[in-house]
This record gives structure tokens, sequence and C-alpha cells, in this order.
């Protein structure tokens, strides 16, 4: 009797134990509990504290973008009406640009004597963007212009497909098309309000910085853009003009490199003078056309514009002659007769070596290694190539001249055909 009595005492003991251990799970579990529930509170009070901050600091930083837009406003209204032309040209020429800035130091230095009629406001530029549904014309002109959009800085920001400007773009290329009814709209027209519009406040003044451009007789840079008289000559008369001025300035200042593009464009049977006559149409066109803004990094072609909008033409003269500099180890290296010389893409300031790794750091490793410097760096250095003010002045009588030439030359060969 004893034997059973204590084995049911130690099944009860077992018990009771079990059930102690149990209780002592069971609080266990509730200071967990409990624990967990005040870390899920402070965590809830945590986040609801960062969303209050943040609700915060996105009112701040509205505020505080809206005060600077206000300030850069006020800046560029203050500046508006204390700046000449003259002070403009300087600010331009002494590379002391300040970006949010540059639009309006553009306008000022192009409105020297502007014609009116490039005087337009917002509402003005309204209506004539609507330009291009009113005649199968328009609308031809229209499909152009909305094909090269998607051309136009495709790398830089504001301009990828979607991007912020492209409609800015539109509107000031339609603008445009409007107001000249003589040449309405060529490919690399593009580009150069692309310009405009990446440094302007307002569409309205896009529109008046490429229309100065275009129109101002100091630039005349639609003459880039015109077609060819009474239908005997090329076209692109101001790109020609440039063009044959360039094979001057090769010819004196690199003669053996002339002589050597001459001999391969003669045993090619082509006419002599990489950049003359039909020439410049594949060799050259796009940097007369866009002022080098459609084969440069737009980052340099602000700069290049800066200067364009001082000195004129002088400076594609001498941004192309900094190019020949560049490339005329490597022209001369090339055997005569190598077609590689008439390839536009290796004078568009790419490297013809296709090896480079696409995959690298580089932000375009394509571009030249001259490109490649601090812009301020590359202007300084086209500061220094040539032509001089009076040289190009005297080439530029010398080309008129030589036209004059021409002219009577087409003439005569014209009337024996008609007799």
């Amino acid at each position: 009797g004893g034997g059973a009595a204590a084995g049911i005492a130690v099944i009860v003991a077992m018990f009771l134990h079990g059930i102690y251990c149990e209780v002592r799970r069971r609080r266990r579990l509730k200071k967990l509990a409990k624990k967990l529930e005040e870390s899920i509170a402070s965590l809830k009070q945590t986040v609801r504290t960062l969303t209050e901050r943040t609700k915060v600091l996105r009112v701040y930083s509205t505020l505080k973008r809206k005060r600077a837009d206000k300030a850069i406003q006020c800046a560029l209204n203050h500046l508006k009406h204390i700046l000449t032309p003259q002070q403009a040209k300087l600010i331009l020429n002494k590379g002391l640009v300040v970006n949010v800035l540059r639009g309006q130091i553009w306008e000022t230095a192009l409105f020297a004597h502007v014609p009116k009629d490039i005087n337009t406001e917002e509402k003005d530029l309204k209506l004539m963007a609507e330009w291009g549904t009113n005649s199968d014309d328009e609308e031809n002109y229209l499909r152009t212009i909305k094909a090269d959009l998607a051309r136009t800085f495709i790398n830089t920001n504001g301009f990828e497909r979607g991007g912020a400007m492209l409609p800015r773009l539109e509107r000031v290329l339609r603008a445009y098309a409007s107001s000249d009814s003589q040449i309405r709209y060529v490919q690399g027209m593009n580009s150069v309000a692309g310009m405009a519009c990446m440094v302007a406040s307002s569409d309205a003044q896009a529109y008046r910085i490429t229309s100065a451009i275009m129109k101002h007789p100091f630039y005349s840079h639609r003459d880039v853009f015109g077609r060819g008289k009474r239908g005997k000559t090329l076209g692109f008369p101001l790109a020609c003009q440039l063009g044959w001025m360039l094979d001057r300035l090769m010819e004196k200042h690199h003669p053996d490199l002339a002589s050597h593009l001459n001999k391969t464009l003669k045993s090619l049977h082509c006419e002599i003078g990489i950049f003359s006559g039909l020439n410049v149409a594949y060799m050259a066109l796009k940097w007369f056309l866009t002022l080098f803004a459609s084969v440069l990094p737009p980052s340099l072609c602000l700069h290049i514009y800066d200067k364009f909008i001082v000195e004129g033409h002088i400076v594609a003269l001498r941004v192309a002659m900094l190019t020949i500099r560049d490339m005329k180890d490597e022209l001369l290296s090339l055997p005569i007769g190598d077609t590689q010389i008439l390839q536009p893409r290796l004078w568009h300031h790419y490297s013809d070596d296709e090896k480079y790794d696409r995959n690298s750091n580089d932000s375009d490793p394509s571009l030249r290694n001259i490109w490649k410097k601090n812009a301020r760096i590359i202007m300084e250095e086209a500061e220094q190539m040539p032509p001089s003010n009076d040289e190009f002045v005297l080439l530029r009588e010398s080309y008129l001249e030589f036209q004059q030439l021409q002219e009577k030359k087409e003439d005569q060969t014209i009337k024996p055909n008609n007799k």
C-alpha cells in the first residue's frame, strides 16, 4: 500500500510541476506580447512622427523652391531693366555666365537694334504656335518638325521621350515657321531652337532668342538654311560661304593637310576643296546649320553659343579650325585615296575607333578627347584659332567676289543653251 501511495504522489507532483511550468510560460508570453505591443506602438508613433516631419519638409521644400524661383524671377526682371546689350556681351565674352540667368543675358545681348516683329509675347506665341494645320503644305512641315523633335538632344534632361522641353520646342518651331514664309522649317533648326529652349525662362523668350539668331542682321543665321538663287546653286548659301572660307583657312594655315585632302578628292573624282561647293553638304553642314549643337554635347555648345552671340559666325570657323588641328595627324596618316576622309562621322568629333568599351563609365566614350576638356579651356583654345577679325572680313569679301564670278559663268552657260 505504501508503494502505491508513493507512486501516486510522484504522479501528482509531476502533474503539478507541469501546471507550474505552463503558468510560467504563459506569463513570459504575456510579458513578451506586452513588450511587442509597446514596440509596435512606439514604431507607429515613430512612423507618424516621420510622416508629419516629411510633410513639413515637403511644405518647407516647396516654399523654399517657390522662394528660390521667386528670387530668380526677381533677379531676371531686375537684370532685364539694368543690363545693357554691351554689358551682356561682355559677360558672355568673359565666360561669367550663371546658368539660371543665361536666357536673359542671351536675349539682352541679341536684342541690340532688334527688329520689332521679334518682340513676341506669350499670348502672341500661342497664336503663332497653332500654325501647321491650315494647308497640306503646312501639315508636311509640321510632320517634319514632329519627327525631328524625337532626334533633338535625346540624352539631355528634358528632351528625352516625353520630356518637358519637347512641347516648348514644338511651339517655338511652329511659331518660327509661321513667321518665315520663305523658309518655314529645315532640319537643323530644331537644334538651334533647342539651345534657346534650354536656357529660356518661358516659351516666348525661347522664340525671341531663336528669331533673333535667325533674323538679326548681324547673324542672319536663317541664310544657312536658305535655298539656292534662282534654282541654280546648291542652297544653304551661308553654309557654302563658311565652307569656302574654311578651305581657304586650311590652305593658309595647314597647307600640307589641304594638299593631302585635295589629292584624295581628285583621285575620287570629287570637287577640290573638302568643305567647298557640294562637299560642304557632306562634311561640315551639321557644323554650320546647328552651330555644332548636333555634334557636340549641349553643355559645351552653350559656351559656343555664348561666343557666337558676341562675335557671330567667326566662332564657328574657329571651332572648325580647332577640329582640323586636332585631326591633322590622323588625316595625314591616311593614304591618298582612302575614303575614310570622306566619312562625316570622322569629322563630327567622334573617334573612328569602334573598339571602345560602350559600358565604360565615361559619359560619352565615343567623343574625341579634345572635346572632353573643360568647356572654358576649349573656348580659350578656340579663341586662339584663325581667322582673326580682319582675316574674316577679307575672306568674306573674297567669297563675294568668287560668288559673283561663279554666277557670271553660270549665266554665260545658260545663254548659249537658250539660243
